[in-house]
């Protein structure tokens, strides 16, 4: 019994902890602009990274406008009576069948929607930022992907989902240690723990480039 109490009276520190946290970092949020067009969640959540980029958290935040922008101007011109071709369309003067021209722009489109190198660098340096986090709490544990991200059907704005295995505590108190030490480190700019959840998950917004993560724990397949 005085095991456990010591545990809760733990448990309370750090939820107390996370919330005056979190406290300063909503005073200090800038209200982020509103999207045009097509908003995808608020798309200003994903920014695609340029080559040269660093990922650290030196890094400044910027606003994508490439597939971002691309795909508002396809919704532009579906709202108007221009005959423009959406970005992902290749001009094929040849192609006179269409079915082939369908299934051309098929493979074009899932192209254009297909990761960039520099978004694949970008979502690499953020899962490794949550397993060098995790392996600093829990030195055995296992960190790995598994969802559309693993399997290179994501979208632009999509999350990462990550498992990490071999935690000895519960989902729950494990939720709340990532949770404290990235936001003790400025790592993330907004969290979320769903605890009541039949798999508890902790949802985490990377500070430097805005790329999503949720994060299970002991579930290798979420």
């Amino acid at each position: 019994a005085e095991e456990d109490d010591e545990a809760n009276a733990e448990q309370a520190a750090r939820n107390a902890r996370m919330r005056d946290m979190l406290k300063k970092r909503r005073e200090q949020a800038v209200p982020a602009p509103k999207a045009k067009h097509l908003d995808f969640e608020s798309g200003h959540d994903f920014m695609a990274v340029k080559a040269s980029r660093v990922f650290d958290r030196q890094d400044t935040k910027e606003v994508s406008d490439s597939k971002a922008a691309l795909l508002a101007s396809v919704a532009s011109t579906m709202s108007s009576s221009s005959s423009a071709p959406p970005p992902w369309v290749r001009p094929r003067p040849e192609l006179t069948n269409s079915v082939l021209r369908l299934h051309e722009e098929l493979l074009d489109f899932a192209k254009f929607m297909g990761p960039t190198q520099e978004e694949e660098t970008a979502r690499e340096a953020w899962v490794q930022c949550i397993s060098d986090n995790c392996k600093a709490i829990w030195p055995d544990c296992e960190v790995g992907i598994f969802g559309s991200y693993s399997t290179g059907l994501c979208l632009p704005n999509g999350d990462v989902d990550v498992s990490v295995l071999n935690v000895p505590d519960r989902p729950v108190t494990a939720m709340k240690k990532l949770a404290d030490r990235m936001l003790s480190r400025n790592e993330v700019s907004w969290l979320e723990t769903i605890d009541s959840a039949k798999v508890p998950v902790v949802k985490l917004r990377q500070q430097t480039s805005g790329l999503r993560a949720d994060v299970v724990f002991n579930q290798p397949d979420g």
